[in-house]
């Protein structure tokens, strides 16, 4: 409901004071059946301009323009509101997207330090120091990383996505660049 809209109801429903100037015209047939005007027809046709003026109307046009000056003011309500409910909705992804990173980078300093814990777990398994138990658990740590790390970054793109969304700017390249990043993910853990 827009201002100018708003405008525009108000005005109409005020002009309902004003005079109205109407052109009404008929046209119509009629045969008579009577016995002594057998086969009497008439044609009759009628046009006139009509002018009304309202009186009185009993409050019913204050009343309308009362309804659209609230009607107007709750649709201005409501963008106003959904304006503020969008702003606070980027913010929280925005802030969302700022620790998601951090996440990340988390995830993947530990991603690189399990790898090298497991390398050194086998290697230390090979000459005898440590345990299969031992390298198993270093496997297990390296998979949750893993998982917390892939997790994390779906999280940090359905986050950017929404961002996108609220923002108003998502459009079909954004769903297809995810898509082709979503393939080759799949596709190499697929092999």
């Amino acid at each position: 409901f827009d201002h100018a809209i708003a405008e525009r109801e108000i005005d109409r429903r005020a002009q309902g004071r004003q005079p109205a100037v109407s052109l009404i015209g008929s046209v119509g047939r009629e045969v008579n059946p009577s016995v002594q005007f057998d086969g009497l027809r008439t044609n009759s046709a009628l046009v006139g301009v009509q002018l009304s003026w309202p009186l009185w109307d009993g409050g019913a046009v204050a009343a309308g323009v009362r309804e659209a000056v609230a009607l107007g003011n709750r649709a201005a309500a409501d963008a106003e509101g959904a304006s503020r409910q969008a702003d606070l909705e980027i913010r929280r992804l925005f802030r969302r997207l700022g620790s998601g990173s951090a996440v990340i980078a988390a995830l993947q300093a530990a991603e690189r330090s399990g790898e090298i814990t497991v390398r050194s777990t086998q290697r230390a398994q090979q000459v005898g120091v440590r345990v299969t138990i031992d390298v198993l658990n270093a496997q297990q740590q390296l998979f949750f990383t893993r998982r917390d790390l892939a997790r994390a970054r779906y999280d940090y793109l359905l986050d950017l996505l929404r961002l996108r969304q609220v923002a108003g700017v998502l459009g079909e390249a954004d769903i297809a660049a995810l898509s082709a990043l979503l393939s080759e993910t799949v596709e190499p853990s697929a092999r």
